[in-house]
C-alpha cells in the first residue's frame, strides 16, 4: 500500500533502462489498479512499441482500453494477443469486449474455449452465464452458473481471502436466486477490497439485482470521485 513508493521506483527504473518493456508494464499496472485507466494506456502502449510480439503487453493495453470503453482498439489488441498465445484469460477478456459490444452470440463460443482451457476459472462461466441470460437461453445459463459456483468455491478452499473470487460468487449466486448467500458474498468482497474497481464492478451488478440501488449508487458515488 506504499503507491507513491511505487511510483518513484519504477519511473526510476524507466530510466535505467528506457528500452525494457518490464517496466512500462508494471507501472501501467500501478496506475490500472489505482483506476488511473488514460495513463495506464498511455504507459502499456510504451510496452507494445518496447515489444510489439509480447502477449501481456496486448493484453494489458487491450485492458486499459476496455475500461476506457475504446472497444475497437481493445479487441484488435486482444485478437493479436491471442494469435500470439492462446490463454483462457485472453480468451475471457476477449468476449468481455463483446458482451459490452452486444455481441453476446459471438461471445458465447470465445467461452466456452476459456472454459475447456481453464475449467475452474469461476469468471469464464460467470460472464458465460451472463451471455446465455442475455440471449435468453435459460437452462445453459443456469448450467453456467453453477459450474461458476463450483469453481469459485474450489478457489476460495485454496484461499478464503480473495476478494475478487467473493465477487464472482455474489454474482453467480443473485443470478440463481440465492439472495442470502449473494448478499454475504458481497459484504466480504468489499470488506477485503473496497478500492478494488473489479470488486467494485460486481459489486454494482450484484446490489442493483438485490434491489438495493442506493447501496450501487454510494459505490459509483465514491469511485467518481476516487477517479477525478
Amino acid at each position: 500500500n506504499q503507491a507513491a513508493e511505487s511510483l518513484s521506483a519504477l519511473r526510476k527504473a524507466a530510466e535505467l533502462a528506457p528500452k525494457d518493456f518490464r517496466v512500462p508494464l508494471d507501472l501501467g499496472s500501478v496506475f490500472f489498479n489505482k483506476g488511473e485507466f488514460a495513463e495506464a494506456t498511455k504507459t502499456f502502449r510504451k510496452a507494445v512499441q518496447l515489444a510489439p510480439d509480447e502477449p501481456m503487453a496486448r493484453f494489458d493495453l487491450a485492458s486499459t482500453c476496455n475500461s476506457l470503453g475504446s472497444y475497437k482498439e481493445a479487441e484488435q489488441e486482444i485478437r493479436t494477443a491471442i494469435r500470439l498465445q492462446e490463454r483462457s484469460d485472453f480468451l475471457v477478456l476477449l468476449a468481455a469486449i463483446l458482451m459490452y459490444e452486444q455481441r453476446e452470440e459471438s461471445a458465447i463460443p470465445v467461452l466456452l474455449r476459456a472454459t475447456i482451457l481453464h475449467p475452474d476459472d469461476s469468471l469464464s462461466w460467470m460472464n458465460l452465464g451472463t451471455c446465455y441470460r442475455r440471449t435468453r437461453q435459460t437452462a445453459e445459463a443456469r448450467w453456467a452458473n453453477l459450474q461458476g459456483v463450483k469453481a469459485a468455491e474450489l478457489e476460495m478452499a485454496k484461499n478464503p481471502r480473495q476478494p475478487w473470487v467473493h465477487s464472482t460468487l455474489a454474482f453467480l449466486c443473485v443470478n440463481l436466486g440465492d439472495l442470502h448467500r449473494a448478499e454475504s458474498e458481497i459484504a466480504q468482497a468489499l470488506s477485503l477490497a473496497p478500492d478494488d474497481t473489479d470488486v467494485q464492478s460486481r459489486a454494482v451488478w450484484t446490489l442493483e439485482f438485490l434491489h438495493e440501488r442506493d447501496k450501487a449508487l454510494a459505490i459509483l458515488a465514491a469511485t467518481t470521485v476516487e477517479n477525478r
